[in-house]
């Protein structure tokens, strides 16, 4: 415990468990899950096993993944999400985001995108880019067909 490897007020992974750290004690750590449910670890479980935190650092990378279909080419798909991303006001600059194509699968093939953001928009941007690169991607097939 004398390490502190997080604080009151961080989000962790400790145990098994996700949420935020309410409290430390002698003998176990208050957790409250991001569904609200409270939770009481003893400490030689949290601190007998990995702890995460997610907030530690004040920007982190997203580890985003797309499966896309054939029709659409790996340079489009790449195109769309470099847009999406440098177009994002919550998108770090630097470090640079990189977007590739990762892996062929059965109905096509999984392209990545790792953009850096402050941690505190982490969710949100992720929610963001999500949703407009499905929809851009979703309009461009649609445009293919017609």
């Amino acid at each position: 415990m004398t390490q502190r490897p997080f604080d009151v007020g961080d989000a962790i992974e400790a145990a098994g468990v996700c949420g935020k750290v309410d409290r430390v004690g002698l003998f176990s750590t208050h957790i409250t899950t991001f569904d609200n449910s409270k939770l009481r670890i003893p400490n030689n479980t949290v601190w007998s096993n990995v702890v995460t935190n997610t907030t530690a650092a004040d920007i982190k990378r997203l580890d985003l993944s797309f499966d896309v279909k054939p029709s659409v080419t790996v340079d489009e798909a790449e195109e769309v999400l470099l847009k999406t991303v440098s177009e994002h006001p919550k998108v770090l600059e630097n470090p640079t985001p990189i977007v590739r194509m990762d892996e062929l699968t059965e109905d096509g093939y999984k392209i990545i995108c790792w953009p850096w953001v402050k941690t505190v928009d982490a969710n949100e941007v992720r929610w963001e880019i999500v949703r407009k690169v499905q929809s851009k991607l979703r309009m461009d097939l649609s445009e293919e067909a017609a």
